[in-house]
């Protein structure tokens, strides 16, 4: 499986597997669609990553920054693909990218109520906060 940048041309299939994943606590913002990625992709450029079986994406993570600090949105890894640590591997390459960029601080949200979802964030070693879950490394 090849962890790769997320370009443009994915955007439909990771729009399409956003939608799969919305019943299991994704929350969707109103410009996730073709031109709000797009938009973001140009912003934050190399900082999001697919997960590539043959040209299917498997999951993917955006990554974004305000100049100071990193952020996290949408990992989704597809039903059939799940249990092959491409969550972690789509995290790592991310903060890696974040990393080189001389990024220290990342931040996200997950639901609480998304059980499975902060169950495997807190595997990776983050920690929570009142507001959420943070990675400070």
């Amino acid at each position: 499986m090849l962890i790769r940048s997320m370009q443009k041309n994915d955007i439909e299939q990771v729009l399409e597997l956003w939608q799969e994943s919305a019943g299991e606590g994704l929350y969707l913002y109103p410009d996730d669609d073709l031109d709000g990625i797009a938009r973001f992709l140009d912003r934050n450029e190399g900082m999001s990553f697919v997960a590539d079986d043959n040209g299917r994406v498997a999951g993917v993570l955006l990554g974004g920054y305000d100049g100071k600090c990193g952020y996290l949105y949408h990992l989704a890894v597809d039903r059939d693909y799940r249990g092959q640590n491409l969550g972690r591997r789509l995290m790592e390459a991310t903060l890696g990218k974040m990393q080189a960029m001389g990024l220290h601080s990342c931040h996200f949200c997950v639901l609480r109520e998304n059980k499975r979802s902060v169950a495997m964030w807190e595997s990776m070693g983050l920690w929570r906060r009142d507001e959420g879950l943070s990675l400070i490394h």
